[in-house]
């Protein structure tokens, strides 16, 4: 890495070189797994109008800007599952560039650069750069925002802060507020775990508040007239957020946590076991630097920024439905990566260079199974392939739950079969209404696919119930999909 007093253009060239490093790990094998069922539904929404994608999230847990902006990306594009995931990949590298300028501006130019050579290979960064849903944004306008409220402080509290002198630090305070609203209100719109964000900027203003009292009050009232405007951008939302939050407490998919849960999404963002190891004590070394420096917001920010998307929901998922998965928590993936760049500075660079090359290695350890290993998406398009080179023109095709059909359509070409999915939310009815939906769907058809998902805990049941009907003939089987095909005796 270049010194801190070397030219800017030294680092805008190891920047450049980190961002192409990054590209060609995020466009490695983009498209060589299938859609699986939630990025089916991210095209499936995108592709119709902006009026349709807010009418269909309303009806379901994520707000709307994501699909928006997947709308028009697909309209300049195109549709393919390269198409589609581009825009994360798009999204992801802003995110290096983006660490790299809050670590310059937090602590040096050689921290931002070993934070964005961090979440250049890191193998989190990398998968969901490679996947048609909105965790790569999520974690973008995470990293602006969190910026952006630094760079009001540093305007609300004598000046300059920590600025290195950068045009960034020549930016004036309006427009660190204005910035701030816009990308915080985006934020709100993309993912609701934007607001354990918005929670951790909250208790910087406290923390800030309680260490310097009178001295904070600016600072306080700039975030305070922002979260207003915040507010009243959201305030469109805010009934189907309501109800949103209300169907999910009335039963969720997703497991209860337990208490490695948020280990563990600190061992995702490493990458594995050996790289946490590695990288844990270089976090809390980063983490005391941070605090060392009175003049600055970084220390309060970077813990806040990197506990409250964690620990919130693991919490909150003790008392409620669960709310909690490692990816719902992709933005404290960036500030782990800014305190563990900071603390790799404080050491000599011979010592850098010997921690930086490992992490190096370790990571590659884990990305070249991640291209070459077992499948992690649904394999759609080898499901579709191989009902379709087996079925006669008329068969029907029955789909458990409803929105397996979502990702199916995505992979179909053939117009002469039948395909009815369940009624929605039949997967919470009771067995005997399921079989009266059965018998309904069914009718007096001769041949019938069903098709369910491998780990579906009703899949035994269900070909049992059709089996009293009629003669199991075949099973195709693809990676977390099956379909089973039955004909009248």
């Amino acid at each position: 890495m270049p010194a801190d007093g070397a030219p800017a253009w030294q680092a805008r060239l190891v920047l450049a070189a980190l961002l192409v490093v990054g590209a060609v790990l995020r466009l490695h094998h983009l498209a060589t797994e299938s859609l699986w069922l939630d990025e089916a539904f991210s095209i499936t929404v995108a592709r119709v109008s902006p009026e349709y994608i807010v009418e269909m999230t309303a009806q379901d847990v994520h707000p709307p800007f994501y699909y928006v902006l997947l709308y028009f990306w697909m309209a300049l594009w195109g549709s393919t599952e390269w198409d589609a995931r581009l825009l994360s990949v798009v999204f992801s590298l802003g995110t290096v560039v983006a660490a790299y300028l809050a670590g310059t501006r937090m602590f040096s130019r050689r921290v931002g650069l070993t934070a964005a050579g961090l979440l250049a290979i890191a193998p989190l960064q990398v998968e969901y750069a490679q996947e048609a849903r909105m965790y790569a944004l999520l974690a973008l306008l995470a990293t602006i925002s969190s910026y952006c409220l630094f760079g009001i402080h540093a305007r609300s509290t004598a000046g300059r802060g920590t600025a290195t002198g950068s045009a960034t630090s020549r930016l004036t305070g309006a427009t660190w507020l204005a910035a701030y609203v816009v990308v915080t209100s985006l934020m709100t719109y993309t993912h609701v775990h934007s607001l354990f964000v918005l929670a951790a900027h909250a208790l910087v203003v406290g923390i800030e508040l309680w260490r310097r009292r009178g001295r904070a009050l600016p600072f306080a009232t700039r975030w305070a007239a922002a979260q207003i405007a915040v507010t009243l951008a959201y305030l469109p939302w805010l009934p189907t957020f309501a109800r949103q939050v209300s169907h999910v407490q009335d039963g969720f998919w997703i497991p209860g946590p337990d208490w490695t849960a948020v280990p563990y999404a600190l061992l995702v963002y490493a990458g594995s076991e050996r790289l946490v190891w590695l990288m844990a004590p270089l976090a809390i070394l980063g983490l005391w630097r941070a605090w060392r420096r009175p003049d600055s917001v970084a220390g309060p920010l970077l813990s806040a920024w990197l506990l409250c998307p964690l620990v919130l929901p693991f919490v909150l998922s003790l008392v409620g439905s669960s709310i909690f998965l490692p990816k719902y928590t992709i933005a404290a993936s960036v500030p782990f990566a800014l305190l563990v760049a900071g603390g790799v500075a404080i050491f000599p660079r011979v010592v850098r260079i010997v921690a930086l090359a490992a992490v190096v290695v370790f990571t590659s350890q884990v990305l070249e199974p991640y291209y070459e290993g077992p499948r992690r998406k649904d394999d759609w398009r080898g499901a579709v392939r191989q009902i379709e080179a087996r079925a006669k023109p008329g068969d029907l095709i029955v789909f458990y739950p409803f929105h397996t059909k979502i990702a199916y359509d995505m992979y179909e070409t053939r117009e002469d079969l039948v395909r009815v999915p369940f009624p929605r939310h039949a997967e919470a009815a009771p067995d005997g209404s399921v079989t009266a939906m059965l018998d309904r769907i069914v009718g007096d058809a001769g041949r019938v696919w069903l098709i369910t998902m491998s780990f579906d805990s009703r899949q035994p049941w269900l070909v049992e119930a059709l089996s009293a009907r009629f003669a199991v003939v075949e099973r195709v089987s693809a990676f977390h999909v099956d379909a089973h095909l039955f004909t009248s005796p």
